[in-house]
């Protein structure tokens, strides 16, 4: 079994769809090979009209990781959320988020490696990417 020490933070920007520009942030994931492990974290929402993240949204759930590296994470997200000074919780029910990450020539899942999702039911592109201080909660 692999030690928390190989626990790190995990970044998946979304690329396509309604979610453009935002961020899945898991904080401690386990990215080794042969793992299942929590995945949990929070969605760092952006808005391109003002250019920056806007709203935080707690994620829990789980990820599996094959002996190929490649990692399949299932979670879901409440409409609750915070922003910079302020909070919220929407009326709308909760939300799930289903992907699957290839890992690159290291069999490895990490930055720029692609990923393949779906946002309750809506098909979106994704890659993993640096954890950028902007996508941080304020």
């Amino acid at each position: 079994m692999a030690s928390a020490a190989l626990a790190r933070d995990l970044c998946i920007q979304v690329d396509s769809g309604s979610y453009a520009g935002s961020q899945l942030v898991f904080k401690k994931a386990r990215v080794t090979r042969r793992s299942v492990a929590p995945a949990q974290g929070y969605l760092a929402s952006y808005s391109p009209g003002v250019n920056s993240f806007t709203s935080f949204t707690p994620l829990y759930g789980q990820s599996v990781v094959n002996t190929a590296g490649s990692m399949a994470i299932g979670v879901t997200f409440q409409s609750a959320q915070v922003g910079p000074g302020s909070s919220g919780s929407g009326s709308s029910p909760p939300q799930w988020i289903s992907m699957d990450c290839s890992p690159g020539a290291d069999g490895r899942v990490d930055v720029p490696d692609p990923c393949n999702a779906y946002i309750s039911g809506a098909s979106v592109n994704a890659h993993v990417v640096d954890c950028i201080p902007e996508a941080r909660i304020p």
